[in-house]
């Protein structure tokens, strides 16, 4: 599928074992561009950002806007390094600035508690050192140095003969936000809805109580959306939206119902469900993942049993330093 007029992807990799590729996305207009989202923060991606956008009659300079879809470090991460080099305004959702800040000013706290947090999800090995070797800090994402711009959804966002609606969608990420162009039906879709696979959907300390109850009902506000194409952040542009929202509702329920499944064994920890989940599509096992991808999956794993807490249908104990969750 091709991009429209005036729009093009700008591809940058994703180092570890991660998506690959993430998609940025420039609109270019008589009055400047507008970027959605950067790319990792190294000399690579940066390099491929500049030259694609030299491939693009574009540069560095042109840029007015960059929109942050979330702050995880493939999308929000060469922010930092682009500070130094363009004088772009940053539009980013206020849960997101708030999570950069947070980590930021308060990180040994906030690091201490996630660690104990882990743990008393029976999450295995050493807690601290998994979330320091992750953290935004240690990737060198500190807040934004440029002039920056926080929104709550609902705001709309003009340049040239572009003029965007900012949907604030999350589950993904606590403030992360979509942009939708009504005269073009086009969705820029960050990771809230992608074509091939399911966005991590995780619970954590920060900023929501629910994120999957979050995520599906921000999935079900976007069927009202006239939608020709998708620019997702990984994977190719699509169509047929409402076809890939059934798709990732019916994902989430199956997974509910095979996690009810396992707790109808008896009492689990967050950790033993995620042992007996298939993760990436279905294709591996916890075993086959790499303590970084565990993390991710017992997070995710949380994220189902406090929906299905929150539906009355689990109870969620706390005895000799676990959460445990039975069946009602």
């Amino acid at each position: 599928m091709q991009a429209p007029e005036n729009i093009y992807r700008l591809q940058t990799s994703v180092p570890g074992n991660g998506p690959g590729m993430m998609n940025a996305y420039l609109f270019k207009t008589s009055e400047g561009c507008l970027l959605v989202d950067t790319g990792w923060n190294d000399r690579n991606s940066s390099d491929a950002l500049v030259r694609q956008l030299r491939e693009a009659g574009a540069s560095l300079e042109d840029i007015r806007y960059i929109v942050i879809t979330h702050t995880h470090p493939d999308h929000y991460g060469m922010v930092h390094r682009l500070a130094f080099q363009i004088s772009a305004e940053v539009i980013l959702h206020e849960q997101e600035q708030a999570i950069l800040r947070m980590r930021a000013e308060n990180y040994e706290q906030m690091a201490a508690e996630m660690a104990a947090w882990l743990e008393a999800h029976d999450m295995p090995g050493d807690t601290r050192r998994l979330f320091d070797r992750s953290s935004l800090t240690a990737l060198g994402m500190t807040p934004a140095e440029l002039p920056s711009r926080t929104v709550r959804g609902g705001e709309k966002l003009s340049i040239g003969d572009f003029e965007f609606e900012i949907l604030w969608t999350p589950g993904h990420s606590p403030g992360h936000i979509c942009l939708y162009e009504a005269e073009r039906k086009l969705l820029a879709a960050g990771d809230h809805i992608l074509p091939d696979t399911t966005p991590n959907v995780s619970m954590y300390l920060e900023m929501m109580r629910n994120p999957l109850e979050q995520y599906l009902e921000s999935l079900e506000a976007m069927r009202g959306l006239e939608v020709k194409i998708a620019l997702p952040s990984h994977g190719e542009m699509f169509d047929n939206l409402p076809a890939r929202i059934d798709a990732i509702l019916q994902h989430h329920e199956d997974r509910l119902v095979a996690m009810k499944a396992v707790l109808a064994g008896g009492e689990r920890t967050a950790r033993q469900v995620a042992e007996a989940t298939q993760w990436v599509e279905g294709t591996m096992t916890w075993g086959d993942l790499n303590s970084f991808a565990k993390r991710m999956a017992l997070t995710e794993t949380v994220s189902h049993l406090e929906l299905l807490h929150a539906r009355g249908e689990v109870v969620r104990t706390f005895r000799d330093g676990r959460y445990r969750y039975a069946l009602v």
